[in-house]
């Protein structure tokens, strides 16, 4: 009844909460909390905005837009052929999970995705069905630009092998991974022989890829704004597409969580590897004009496959100072190199002790807020409204409050409304959306609370 009433109210006044942002929101409403939404206007966080339609800002005060992709020389992708997919795709199924914890013995960098592509031909595991004897997937590799075809369990261990040098080089790849093998057969119930095994070839195939890919993050479990941006964009990009009749040269598909929460809508372009944000859907002939005529749209560039942060702004600034001039829209001013180290301690539900430490220029005029710093280094917050405090999903305990108290913004009325509305609050809890990240934070000792 309290969703009816307060669908009701929305409709009618045309305030509070839009019908978007409702369709993530934990529904534990009092009428107090129905009466509040309905009478203010949301309140924005002092120092950082998730506007979907916004531009990296022009005076470079962007939240490092244009070198915001972590280095990384490799990205895999499994093809699941299933979405929407769990808050974390390593829980997909045994053979993700498994993957994952391979792919974390990989010291080059390689970043791991799902995506709703599907095997070829697809596997029969559903998400929630019975796991088979064997499993095997497809899995898309860049910058190779290849499909590895029916890997199976038992080839983790040469895909590390190959993933831990740093060259990419399908020709190697197919000699560690291509060769044929022999491995047990399944066993079949309905034969009477059924105790027995049968040897059976394997081999896994390595195949070029011969279209190119857009992928759009669309994981709204992980991140409600992935999916509330993300899968209309996906949506144009595939309609584009086909009205451009490239259907066999270009292939839009989803892909799970890659980071960069207040960049959404994010895409990657491969096989050049480049990392576009702050899309929305009504940006998507300009994005293929641009990919198809292999040009970048400088002006939502985040980054791209094997360079480091420093040369993803150093390619951003040559390219643009040369190319369209200081004065152009798309041109942000270089950043300041006077930064200082901020070192954030995490107390995990497990009461293991996480370090973050992030760049800031002192002199800065925006800064990021705490919510936005946690999620974008793997920290478990839910944060569903988007840091509009609208909500208290990105709540936090501060251990040493006594001694940051000075150098943390006061709590707002907003703020002390959205907080009565978690069940583990403290004295010390505050919002993480709420707080800017400064100099000043560093050492600042923060708990997360337990789910």
């Amino acid at each position: 009844m309290q969703l009816l009433a307060f669908r009701s109210i929305i409709a009618q006044t045309g305030r509070g909460l839009p019908l978007s942002a409702a369709a993530c929101w934990p529904w534990g409403l009092s009428t107090k909390f129905v009466r509040q939404l309905t009478t203010r206007q949301p309140i924005v966080p002092p120092t950082v905005s998730f506007p979907v339609t916004a531009k990296p800002l022009a005076d470079g005060n962007d939240i490092q837009f244009h070198h915001s992709v972590k280095p990384h020389h490799r990205q895999l992708v499994l093809c699941t052929g299933k979405e929407p997919w769990p808050r974390f795709s390593e829980l997909i199924n045994t053979y993700a999970g498994k993957l994952s914890q391979m792919l974390a013995k990989v010291e080059t960098g390689v970043i791991f995705q799902v995506t709703d592509l599907a095997s070829e031909p697809p596997t029969e595991k559903t998400l929630d069905g019975p796991i088979p004897t064997s499993e095997e997937y497809d899995l898309l590799l860049f910058p190779e630009h290849v499909r590895i075809r029916r890997l199976t369990t038992d080839d983790f261990l040469p895909l590390v092998k190959y993933l831990n040098q740093t060259k990419a080089d399908p020709t190697l790849l197919t000699l560690m991974l291509g060769q044929p093998r022999v491995v047990a057969a399944d066993e079949t119930p309905d034969r009477s022989d059924s105790n027995t095994t049968t040897p059976k070839p394997h081999r896994v195939d390595i195949e070029p890829l011969n279209r190119q890919y857009v992928f759009t993050c669309t994981h709204g479990t992980r991140d409600c704004r992935c999916g509330d941006i993300g899968e209309p964009l996906h949506t144009a990009l595939e309609r584009e597409i086909r009205l451009r009749d490239q259907s066999s040269h270009w292939v839009a598909a989803r892909i799970s969580h890659i980071g960069g929460h207040a960049y959404a809508g994010n895409v990657i372009h491969h096989p050049a590897g480049d990392w576009y944000g702050l899309l929305k859907p009504s940006d998507a002939p300009r994005l293929l004009d641009s990919l198809q005529q292999e040009q970048i749209w400088w002006g939502h560039w985040r980054g791209r496959l094997g360079l480091t942060s420093q040369d993803q702004e150093t390619l951003y600034i040559t390219e643009t100072t040369s190319k369209r001039g200081l004065n152009s829209p798309d041109m942000s001013s270089p950043k300041s190199t006077n930064q200082v180290p901020v070192r954030l301690d995490y107390v995990l539900p497990n009461n293991t002790v996480r370090q973050v430490t992030i760049q800031l220029d002192p002199q800065q005029k925006a800064f990021p807020s705490l919510m936005e710093v946690s999620k974008d280094h793997g920290i478990d917050l839910e944060a569903v409204c988007g840091g509009q405090c609208e909500c208290a999903t990105c709540h936090l305990q501060v251990e040493n409050l006594t001694e940051y108290a000075q150098h943390l913004p006061l709590t707002s009325e907003a703020e002390e409304d959205m907080l009565e509305y978690t069940t583990d609050r403290q004295d010390n809890s505050r919002l993480s959306c709420q707080i800017p990240v400064t100099p000043a934070l560093s050492g600042i000792r923060l708990r997360v609370p337990g789910q």
